[in-house]
């Protein structure tokens, strides 16, 4: 997806899960349900969409077999783990250190504490990414 674009996207990046509403007053035992419930949800997606991730990985791999590189973009929660999907690729599978990398929005800080808003700057998200060519 380019960059640019996505300015014009209008999407909600965040919204209340009216399932796990007031789940702090719910038992553990409630708690535990919600959790799973929501956790089938994910994996019945990955499996309605397993045709659209295989072309997006065969996409990738021939942008790093062509000497481009996968960068990870995100925020919030869905940052952190990409930031540090990217970090164990190069001992996982012994690629150099700068062909995969994360970038979450609002920079190093986001990775230890939320920073709310950030993933509305996109300009600066792009701004990282040129600085790391």
């Amino acid at each position: 997806m380019n960059i640019d674009s996505m300015k014009n996207n209008n999407k909600t990046t965040e919204s209340l899960n009216v399932n796990s509403k007031d789940i702090d007053t719910k038992s553990i035992s409630d708690m535990i349900s919600i959790f799973n419930n929501e956790d089938l949800k994910i994996i019945n997606s990955i499996n309605n969409s397993s045709v659209d991730i295989e072309s997006i990985i065969r996409e990738v791999v021939s942008s790093i077999e062509s000497g481009g590189r996968l960068i990870y973009v995100g925020a919030g929660t869905s940052g952190r783990i990409g930031v540090m999907d990217a970090a164990e690729c190069m001992p996982t599978f012994g690629i150099d250190k700068d062909m995969v990398q994360g970038i979450i929005a609002g920079g190093d800080d986001a990775m230890f504490r939320s920073i709310e808003g950030a993933e509305d700057k996109v300009d600066e998200i792009k701004n990282i990414i040129e600085r790391k060519k």
